[in-house]
């Protein structure tokens, strides 16, 4: 299986494989606020999975949590730089 990571999704992107194997798809002004609701979706769905693996554990719950908040923080820099794209571009062709 090919590890991919998506950046971004839209239902009328071409999303292209590039050679580290990540898909990219373009930000613009159409696609950047849905961009940020999709990240802010999946952070909220990441820190209730942070917690059920603080209650209920297991063998992996350490590393399971790791990789969540390192995931955290990714999107939330993706929400980040994507509230930046839109206050850069936004006034300029209203």
């Amino acid at each position: 299986m090919q590890n991919a990571h998506v950046v971004r999704t839209n239902a009328n992107a071409k999303v292209q494989l590039t050679n580290n194997n990540k898909m990219d798809t373009k930000i613009t002004k159409g696609n950047a606020k849905a961009a940020m609701k999709d990240d802010a979706a999946h952070i909220s769905y990441l820190k209730r999975d942070v917690l059920d693996d603080q209650k209920f554990g297991g063998k992996y719950k350490d590393e399971n949590q790791t990789a969540d908040e390192k995931h955290i923080s990714k999107l939330a820099g993706d929400i980040k730089h994507d509230h930046s794209f839109l206050s850069k571009h936004w006034s300029h062709n209203r």
